[in-house]
């Protein structure tokens, strides 16, 4: 019925042919064919909202990768403090 374009994304596509059911309904008359549009464009929802569920769990497992580094790498400037002071100081008064 409907032919992906390779250059959207999936879900790109997907969210087109919500349009594409939804102009549909409107034009059948029939209460059993828009039944079956119905039906189909609760499909496509459903998978739409998948894979934006994946997308968001991805997007939270990227950010507590993130902050951990963050936290680990704030732990050892902490620990490291006087040695990076005194490396800037060095660095700052040293006649290049």
């Amino acid at each position: 019925m409907y032919k992906e374009n390779t250059n959207k994304t999936k879900l790109e596509t997907l969210e087109e042919r919500t349009y594409e059911l939804r102009n549909i309904y409107f034009t059948m008359e029939n209460d059993k064919e828009r039944k079956k549009i119905e039906n189909e464009l609760k499909k496509v929802l459903n998978n739409i909202f998948e894979m934006k569920e994946k997308k968001y769990a991805n997007e939270i497992e990227k950010l507590k990768k993130r902050t951990q580094y963050l936290e680990q790498y704030q732990k050892m400037r902490a620990r490291e403090k006087e040695k990076i002071i005194e490396r800037r100081i060095k660095a700052l008064l040293t006649i290049y």
